[in-house]
């Protein structure tokens, strides 16, 4: 029998499919773990699982065309004088009040490759749409990574800050125990008192940026509202090498974007291949019809 199936964006297939997690991270964070929650909970990565399944539901669709389609009709009627009665695809005359019952089959039997050609467009598709996934999990990765090391840099920058307002309120005391002994003038107090407040103005800027790479970071994990983490350091990675050859050559070679690109294109010429061939030609098929009275 036919199967007729039909692509519906699982929105929820995600969801359902992932593992249950907790409401909330805990205080002390590692990148590592920071990577595995994204995956698992930020909703790109569910929209784009269901995108995938929805395109592998379209190649069964169009592939399910080579399939049997199997029809049943039935009619009942009260038949007059010169009634005609219908079953289906079958008609006759009839005196009296009939019963009809009546099947029909119907099996491609070729159509010159055109369900071939749409199945695998189709499936190029679907493959197109599966390297768009993995390149929307690096990007939620890579987001991820900036945000941590963003949080990172703040909390340094913070410390920093802080440090640098403790020097000068220290500085800023001495100098007016100084100005008191007439050991420094009113102006070494009015400069001291400047600079305390470019530190103030520095720390409460470096808090800012802390809290906002803190806010990217939620973000970047799926979560619904910021959070605050302790995050763990992490050790540099290795340089990188003098010239970037290899590393274009790499990128060609991975980058799940020119994977996407490529399959596409491959997808789009297969069709226009089927649509630029003449279409005069008919696709026959066995029909099969029963009749019961």
């Amino acid at each position: 029998m036919k199967k007729r199936l039909f692509s519906v964006p699982l929105v929820l297939a995600g969801v359902l499919s992932a593992q249950t997690l907790p409401a909330t991270l805990p205080a002390n964070l590692t990148l590592d773990a920071a990577k595995a929650y994204a995956l698992r909970n930020n909703p790109r990565i569910h929209s784009a699982d269901a995108s995938t399944q929805a395109a592998a539901n379209v190649v069964k669709e169009v592939a399910a065309a080579r399939l049997p389609a199997l029809t049943g009709l039935a009619t009942a009627v009260g038949a007059q004088h010169s009634t005609i009665l219908a079953a289906g695809a079958l008609q006759t005359s009839s005196l009296f009040s009939r019963f009809s019952s009546g099947i029909a089959v119907n099996q491609l039997v070729t159509d010159f490759g055109r369900t071939s050609s749409l199945t695998k467009s189709a499936d190029l598709r679907r493959q197109a749409q599966d390297s768009a996934a993995r390149t929307t999990r690096e990007q939620v990765l890579l987001a991820v990574e900036q945000a941590y090391f963003q949080v990172l840099g703040g909390a340094a920058a913070r410390r920093a800050a802080q440090a640098a307002v403790s020097n000068r309120e220290l500085t800023l005391r001495q100098i007016r125990a100084l100005a008191e002994n007439s050991l420094r003038s009113t102006l070494d107090v009015r400069f001291a008192e400047v600079a305390l407040s470019q530190a103030q103005l520095d720390l409460f800027q470096s808090e800012n940026l802390e809290a906002e790479a803190q806010s990217n970071l939620s973000a970047a994990l799926g979560l619904g509202q910021s959070q605050t983490f302790t995050l763990a350091d992490t050790p540099m990675p290795p340089p990188l090498e003098s010239t970037p050859d290899s590393q274009i050559q790499e990128a060609l070679g991975k980058r799940p974007e020119v994977a996407t690109f490529t399959q596409l294109r491959d997808a789009a010429r297969r069709s226009r291949r089927r649509r630029s061939r003449p279409c005069w030609r008919s696709a026959p098929s066995r029909n099969i019809q029963r009749r019961g009275l």
